[in-house]
């Protein structure tokens, strides 16, 4: 992607010069949550997970309050309960994280008006929905986020083969 855009901006000097984004797909979630509720904290906390509630509050970047103790290892359900117990302060945790992403999002010049990001998927679409929505509500619908699928993607099979794919992402799966 970066190849073509460069290809692009050296016949038109009105493009702006490409860069790179560092942005990780757990940062951008927890940017995202606005409400911590039983069915948002089920996104943070896999099924099969069993933490304790030190790492719980780690994973937050804050100090989560419970009964329990820090060191004692809980089931998915109890710590989606911790969760809901302490959504205050997962909420200031998390507007306090939205505020320094949009921070280094607006260093980086992306959020200016007109401004077209354009993101190797990877593994996962809802990064590039996630990321978009968070500027769009805290900066306006003047600067476009699209996901491509641009290289090489490791399929979900039993034998993990590695297949090209090409084009628009438009959820998870597709």
């Amino acid at each position: 992607a970066r190849g073509v855009y460069s290809t692009l901006s050296d016949g038109d000097s009105s493009l702006p010069a490409a860069g790179y984004l560092e942005i990780s797909r757990s940062i951008t979630w927890r940017a995202l949550l606005r409400e911590a509720n039983d069915s948002t904290v089920h996104r943070f906390v896999g099924d099969d997970e069993r933490i304790t509630v030190a790492q719980l509050s780690a994973r937050f970047g804050c100090d989560l309050e419970s009964s329990h103790d820090e060191g004692v290892v809980l089931p998915a359900e109890q710590l989606r309960q911790i969760l809901v117990e302490n959504a205050a302060v997962i909420e200031d945790s998390c507007a306090a994280l939205r505020s320094r992403l949009l921070g280094y999002l607006d260093a980086a010049g992306v959020t200016t008006p007109g401004h077209h990001v354009l993101m190797d998927l990877g593994w996962t679409g809802s990064v590039v929905a996630d990321l978009a929505q968070i500027v769009r509500e805290e900066r306006g619908e003047a600067v476009t986020f699209e996901g491509v699928l641009t290289g090489l993607y490791w399929d979900a099979s039993v034998n993990r083969q590695r297949i090209p794919l090409h084009g628009l992402a438009f959820d998870e799966y597709m």
